[in-house]
């Protein structure tokens, strides 16, 4: 009844596949990318941070701190820090740390009169007073004290060289600024009680200004009639910039846990020491030269990946 309807359709056909083929064309034409895959689970944030802490046991080459230690050369000095870093890749990573160390030292560096009761003399023919006496047996022991603290601030980067049995061998290298402080003291102490001897030797009212002894002859050591103390102290603190050259090697106790076993050699920077007077009076002017340590450290790094 309708001759032309195979006609029609066949034409829709045509039509159809023809708007097909174009559309197909226009999509390679513009090239449009695919969708990206979605991860398979959540994504963790900061996996690759790690904390760290070291003990190290280092060599420090010390300048002259004062006239009691002017030989100090090389000490041996336990140092501790902390720090925090970032695991970039396989082979790279970074962190920032602060460690400190702390030296100090004491010795007896001589014994001196130290005379803490005065009496007046009384001459008996006259009933005047003659002089002030003072036992002569009166010693005191002078200790001499310094120290050196050092805080050293670096930013540090590493290269793992390899990652073989739970071994990882690198090399490193970092620049800071240290912050050195250093002090020296005198203390004089009585051998009678050990106390810090600073007496007041002001005279009473009337009584001669003459060191004497009970037998009248003169002492062969005077000391002024006034507030008498010979223990001092003196500091000295600088900011200086500092750098280190490190190697090592890690062991993977776990995934998270590392056990760090390397060697440093940390240059604080110059320091210059206190003037001082040497135990035979001879005047030390300060010398100035560079803190340098060679340290071997054991630490750990705790990661969160």
């Amino acid at each position: 009844m309708f001759p032309q309807f195979p006609r029609a359709r066949a034409a829709f056909l045509a039509a159809l596949l023809s708007v097909s083929a174009q559309t197909a064309r226009a999509a390679d034409l513009f090239d449009l990318p695919e969708a990206p895959e979605l991860p398979e689970g959540p994504v963790e944030w900061g996996s690759n941070w790690y904390l760290r802490g070291d003990v190290g046991f280092q060599e420090v080459r010390l300048p002259a701190l004062s006239g009691a230690f002017q030989a100090l050369g090389r000490q041996d000095i336990i140092s501790g820090g902390l720090g925090g870093g970032y695991q970039f890749n396989d082979w790279l990573r970074a962190d920032v740390t602060i460690d400190r160390s702390v030296f100090r030292k004491t010795r007896m560096t001589g014994q001196f009169w130290c005379p803490t009761e005065l009496r007046g003399l009384v001459d008996q023919a006259t009933g005047f007073n003659v002089g002030i006496y003072a036992d002569p047996n009166s010693i005191c022991s002078q200790y001499s004290s310094a120290s050196l603290n050092r805080t050293s601030v670096l930013a540090n980067a590493y290269f793992d060289i390899a990652h073989v049995w739970n071994f990882t061998p690198y090399i490193g290298a970092g620049v800071g600024m240290t912050y050195n402080s250093g002090s020296s003291s005198v203390a004089y102490l009585r051998n009678s009680d050990s106390g810090l001897w600073a007496p007041n030797l002001t005279l009473p009212e009337g009584q001669v200004p003459l060191w004497i002894y009970a037998d009248g002859a003169p002492f062969p050591i005077q000391l002024p009639f006034a507030q008498t103390n010979w223990n001092f102290t003196q500091t000295k603190s600088s900011w200086q910039f500092a750098w280190n050259l490190m190697a090592g090697v890690s062991y993977d106790l776990s995934r998270n846990f590392k056990v760090d076993v390397g060697y440093r050699y940390l240059n604080a920077g110059k320091y210059t020491g206190l003037p001082a007077y040497a135990a035979n009076g001879v005047y030390i002017a300060p010398q100035t030269r560079d803190i340098t340590s060679h340290e071997l450290r054991v630490g750990f790094r705790i990661t969160t990946n």
